[in-house]
């Protein structure tokens, strides 16, 4: 699909990585969002009481995508790198 894409669009995917890890992370967030509203009693939606298992979920996705792609010599610049063990940190519910 990417490459159909590339050719019809004439767009450079040479660092697609990048923008599919940063968009796991953001759908993280979102999550992370939804799920502190109902943690607060925000909201009352039941769908939303296990989201914090989705968001660990989508960053520990992002944070070893992030790490493959940063040991590989693939003319990125990655230039925050994250810390795995920071993960919890970061989607942390006070």
């Amino acid at each position: 699909m990417l490459e159909r894409y590339a050719a019809r669009t004439g767009n450079d995917l040479t660092k697609i990585e990048f923008y599919e890890v940063f968009a796991v992370f953001k759908l993280a967030v979102v999550l992370q969002q939804i799920f502190y509203r109902y943690h607060r009693g925000q909201t009352d939606d039941a769908r939303f009481a296990r989201l914090d298992e989705r968001v660990t979920w989508l960053a520990r996705i992002a944070t070893a995508s992030h790490q493959v792609l940063s040991t590989r010599s693939v003319g990125m610049n990655l230039a925050r790198p994250f810390k795995a063990g920071k993960v919890n940190e970061m989607f942390a519910v006070a």
